[in-house]
């Protein structure tokens, strides 16, 4: 069996941000050089770049080796100590001399000493974060529980060598790359080129859409801090950190996109951890995919989004069957929808049959040109249906396991795993079922 190496993982101690220096160095940046005399896909990674470099700049940020199974107590001290203590009680059980076991002995004893002192450190670390309301999110609450289930607060969530196809595959490099390419083959679709059928089209139209400063702000203010980076390492609380600066820059890079029809590259990227549901660790297809995408790109999609909603919603678009991805409603609501009209029909001695059902890979396997079609047919036409186009074609994505990444490729069909406009998107693909 192969045995996976510890890999390098940067941490940026996003609490201990200089906020002031942060925004005086994002001030002096000549930002329409950066968004307007490049290409548009050029563009995008310029503003990445140069905003991660003043980031960089203005909080903690250290590069930690993390090993597989190491306690999240666990630092550099106590590892070097163990290591002194192991050589020892080698040296000692070779010579066996009462002078070497004294040593070894001592060493011990104050190795179980620091780690009982570390764990104490550590507990009061967590106490600490879980105190601040502005660091302490969802996400890291359950990340506590799961520390305090498992033993030693050892990270259990170790994928095991996967068979596939008659072979079995044991690096994490190797698990990466045959779990991205199962993931991929879910996306898969027969007669793709085919002709979509000819729809009925609403005379109501959405051509075009311009965002405002404000918008972009109002975007920015309401981005959850609890969300994990996507590729391109932009946190959630840098851009809220930096909204009164970047908003502006930020609205004029997202028009300039929605004007000439092109989604960057940078932001159709995806890092897919892949999560175990149920049944067997050893086969792939127990695993789902969680995407990471960049948040800078989700910014856009939230104003875009906001915008499609809301023309759909005015049109009355939407079937009012549909509970599922609509704000303030939920299919608690449908559940109960559903239970008034069978106790009303048993009240009333009507017959009453139900289908039900189950679309197999609904998100994954949505048909592209089938969805464009159907974008055109509710009114979404002109520079923004380009827009949308463009958005859908050559997303990318590869798998990460450990700090290992598999070869990027393209998804050939379905929505965006992860985005914000995904499930809208959906939503319109099924709205005429």
């Amino acid at each position: 069996m192969i045995k996976n190496k510890p890999f390098k993982r940067i941490i940026y101690n996003y609490s201990k941000l200089d906020v002031d220096k942060f925004c005086n160095l994002l001030r002096q940046v000549n930002w329409i050089n950066i968004i307007e005399n490049n290409t548009m896909d050029v563009s995008a990674i310029n503003f990445t770049d140069t905003f991660m470099t003043i980031a960089k700049q203005c909080m903690p940020v250290k590069t930690v080796l993390v090993r597989q199974n190491d306690a999240q107590w666990m630092n550099d001290e106590i590892r070097l100590l163990i290591v002194k203590r192991n050589k020892l009680h080698k040296k000692a059980k070779q010579t066996n001399l009462a002078t070497d076991w004294e040593r070894f002995r001592k060493v011990r004893n104050y190795v179980i000493s620091r780690i009982r002192l570390r764990k104490i450190d550590y507990l009061k670390e967590l106490d600490n974060k879980a105190s601040d309301p502005n660091i302490f999110g969802q996400k890291d609450w359950w990340r506590l529980v799961k520390t305090f289930l498992n033993k030693k607060g050892i990270d259990t969530d170790v994928i095991p060598p996967l068979a596939h196809n008659g072979n079995t595959y044991y690096s994490n490099k190797e698990k990466a790359n045959i779990l991205n390419d199962f993931f991929i083959s879910q996306s898969t679709l027969e007669h793709e080129d085919d002709t979509p059928p000819d729809l009925p089209r609403l005379d109501c139209q959405i051509n075009d859409i311009t965002l405002s400063v404000s918008e972009v702000s109002n975007a920015i203010q309401n981005l959850d801090k609890g969300k994990a980076t996507g590729p391109d390492q932009v946190h959630n609380r840098l851009l809220i950190a930096s909204a009164a600066i970047i908003a502006e820059p930020l609205s004029k890079l997202f028009n300039r996109s929605l004007r000439e029809n092109k989604f960057p590259a940078i932001w159709k990227v995806a890092h897919v951890t892949p999560l175990h549901k149920k049944g067997p660790k050893e086969l792939c297809n127990n695993y789902r995919p969680i995407s990471l995408l960049s948040c800078v790109g989700k910014l856009l999609e939230r104003c875009v989004h906001k915008r499609v909603y809301n023309y759909l919603q005015y049109n009355n678009i939407i079937t009012q069957s549909q509970s599922g991805f609509i704000p303030g409603d939920s299919t608690v609501n449908q559940l109960l929808c559903i239970y008034n009209d069978l106790c009303t029909s048993f009240d009333r001695g009507i017959t009453t049959q139900a289908v039900y059902l189950d679309i197999s890979k609904a998100f994954d396997r949505v048909w592209h040109k089938g969805l464009l079609s159907k974008l055109e047919a509710v009114g979404i036409r002109g520079n923004l249906l380009n827009w949308f186009c463009d958005y859908l074609s050559s997303r990318m994505q590869a798998t990460v396991i450990k700090g290992d990444k598999s070869d990027l490729k393209e998804v050939p069909a379905g929505v965006p795993q992860g985005s914000v406009l995904g499930p809208l998107l959906f939503l319109i693909y099924i709205n005429d079922i």
